[in-house]
């Protein structure tokens, strides 16, 4: 860091990060801008990129142009920029209809008025401050998470109560069959792909991988704090002691 940054030249540095450095805090050199939601023409340019949003908007579904630009409109305003929102709407975009259901969720987990969400397109940014957006974030979680199947809606919870770090396939794999037996689950194990499919498809996982090596299963930070409350705090022990365990 200190390489890139002492040399007082006019080359300049950017840093991206979920936490602040403890270090540049009382720097001058140092101007953090909080990301927060995208302004409007940058989430209207991600949006035409996506699979099944930018479908809705090219003519490309059996809905037709005038009803896909129609269910692409509302989200930008439910939505309001916000990325991780975008990546909910392009899950659940894969049908249409239970799109608009899940928008209508969340317009009022917003406790905004329709107009506030409607001067997105007149401000170009939204005007809603980031608590905002976790407590929507939140109930958009919470409607999602309540239409998974049982044993998806478990496993849910585990990768929310993990730590970070042990969101990975090996640990996963090493430790749900004790979670399974700990949380008092009936029947089988299922198949650990067969049931992070509906999660995956739901937007509210991601997997990413290092190159050829460990398997990582991403949450935003968002949901990982709603899942682990949902969990309730005897599932959270008994995952503790099932990791510990193993």
């Amino acid at each position: 860091m200190q390489a890139l940054v002492a040399h007082g030249r006019f080359s300049r540095t950017v840093l991206t990060s979920r936490r602040p450095p403890v270090a540049l805090g009382d720097d001058p050199r140092v101007v953090a801008e909080a990301v927060d939601a995208f302004s409007l023409e940058e989430a209207a340019l991600l949006t035409r990129e996506l699979p099944h949003l930018g479908a809705l908007l090219r003519d490309e579904h059996a809905v037709g142009l005038e009803r896909g630009r129609e269910l692409v409109t509302h989200p930008l305003a439910v939505v309001q920029g916000h990325p991780k929102f975008l990546a909910l709407a392009e899950a659940q975009a894969h049908d249409p209809e239970a799109l608009a259901g899940h928008l209508e969720r969340t317009a009022s987990a917003w406790e905004r008025g329709e107009d506030e969400l409607q001067a997105f397109f007149q401000d170009e940014e939204s005007r809603l401050p980031a608590e905002a957006f976790l407590a929507a974030l939140e109930g958009w979680a919470r409607a999602i998470a309540g239409a998974l199947p049982p044993a998806a809606g478990t496993l849910f919870h585990v990768l929310c109560t993990l730590e970070e770090e042990d969101r990975q396939e090996g640990v996963v794999e090493g430790t749900r069959r004790d979670i399974w037996c700990r949380l008092a689950q009936l029947g089988e194990v299922p198949a650990l792909m067969t049931t992070l499919v509906s999660l995956i498809e739901m937007g509210l996982v991601e997997i990413q991988q290092e190159g050829q090596g460990t398997v990582w299963y991403v949450l935003h930070p968002g949901v990982a704090e709603f899942g682990r409350a949902a969990a309730g705090e005897a599932v959270q022990v008994d995952i503790d002691h099932a990791l510990a365990s193993w």
